[in-house]
């Protein structure tokens, strides 16, 4: 059985397991540390630390009872200009929409949060 395994300095790498007791042979699963957020918390946290009015839910035009996959966060905010003036703006306290994922970035390169795959729970 193939099986994908996270590891932090690469993301996610390939090892091969003995079929796990109750899969079907063949079946590719995967097994990694998720950081789950609660979307209000994730909110809050941010304001305080960039100011602003971070408001993850309506920024993501989410429904109720959903959660938002952000996939790995740690690979470092990009050099290119759009990244670094998102970046920029994040860290003023402005989060333009669908910035989620560059939010946590900032907030990982800046040492507030751990590297790993993110998910960030909306239910009011």
């Amino acid at each position: 059985m193939k099986v994908k395994r996270f590891n932090e300095n690469d993301g996610v790498q390939d090892f091969t397991q003995e079929p796990i007791e109750g899969t079907q042979k063949g079946l590719t699963m995967v097994t990694k540390m998720i950081h789950e957020v609660d979307f209000g918390d994730f909110d809050n946290f941010v304001n305080s630390t960039y100011g602003g009015n971070c408001e993850f839910a309506a920024d993501h035009e989410s429904s109720n009872d959903v959660s938002h996959k952000m996939g790995y966060i740690g690979k470092g905010i990009g050099k290119d200009k759009w990244s670094q003036e998102t970046a920029a703006k994040i860290r003023g306290g402005k989060y333009p929409g669908w910035s989620g994922s560059q939010i946590l970035e900032c907030l990982c390169e800046d040492g507030l949060i751990p590297k790993g795959e993110y998910i960030i729970d909306v239910c009011w």
